[in-house]
C-alpha cells in the first residue's frame, strides 16, 4: 500500500495527475482513492471510461453544503435534515447510508431531492434505483420524471442495460445485466424497500 502510494505520488509530481490505486494479493481487489476515500474491495477492475468519469467528478465536484437542497421537491424539514446529514457524512468519506421513514413521509421525494443535489454538485453523473417489486420501481419512475424532467429515464428490462442517467430496476431485472456491467458502471445506488 505504501508502495502503490509512492507511485502515485511520484505521477502527481512528475505528471501533475491525480491518480487512483488498485491494491491486490492475487485473490482480492482493492481500490483506493486516496484523496476521496480509502481502499476498498472491488469485485474487478473499472473501464477507462469509469476512471475518467471519477476523475471529473474529482476536479469538478462542488461542496455539498453549498447547493440548495430544491424545496419544491422535498419541501419539509425533516426531508432537507435528512438530505444535509446524507451529505455531510459524505464530505466526511461515508460511503453508505440508511433512510428510515414512516410510510407518507416522503421517501422517494426525500431520495429525489438528495439525487439532485449530487447531479447538481457533479458529484454523481450514473444512477441506479432498486425496489422489489415492479409497482414500487414504476412509482418511483414516475416520481422522478415529475420532479426531475430534464432527466434521462430509463427502466432496466429483459436484461438490456440502458444508456440514460438514472436507471430503475427490480432486483431480477439487474441480475440479468449484473455480470455485463463494470465494477464502476454507477456512482449512487438506491436500494428501496430492501
Amino acid at each position: 500500500k505504501r508502495q502503490a502510494a509512492e507511485y502515485a505520488d511520484a505521477i502527481r509530481t512528475k505528471f501533475g495527475i491525480e491518480a487512483f490505486i488498485y491494491l491486490t494479493n492475487g485473490r482480492e481487489i482493492q481500490f483506493w482513492d486516496p484523496d476521496r476515500y480509502p481502499p476498498r474491495r472491488v469485485a474487478g477492475f473499472h473501464t477507462c471510461e469509469d476512471l475518467e468519469r471519477l476523475n471529473h467528478q474529482k476536479r469538478y465536484a462542488q461542496h455539498l453544503g453549498g447547493v440548495a437542497i430544491e424545496p419544491r421537491i422535498a419541501g419539509r424539514d425533516y426531508q432537507a435534515e435528512a438530505i444535509r446529514r446524507v451529505a455531510e457524512d459524505m464530505e466526511a468519506a461515508k460511503r453508505r447510508f440508511l433512510l428510515a421513514m414512516a410510510t407518507g413521509t416522503g421517501k422517494t421525494r426525500t431520495t429525489i431531492a438528495l439525487v439532485d443535489v449530487l447531479l447538481r454538485a457533479k458529484r454523481v453523473q450514473r444512477v441506479l434505483f432498486l425496489a422489489d417489486r415492479r409497482e414500487l420501481v414504476r412509482q418511483a419512475m414516475t416520481e422522478f420524471k415529475t420532479h426531475l424532467p430534464n432527466e434521462s429515464l430509463a427502466r432496466i428490462e429483459g436484461g438490456q442495460a440502458p444508456t440514460a442517467r438514472i436507471h430503475f430496476a427490480t432486483y431480477p431485472s439487474m441480475m440479468r445485466v449484473y455480470e455485463r456491467l463494470s465494477v464502476g458502471h454507477y456512482d449512487l445506488i438506491i436500494a428501496d424497500e430492501s
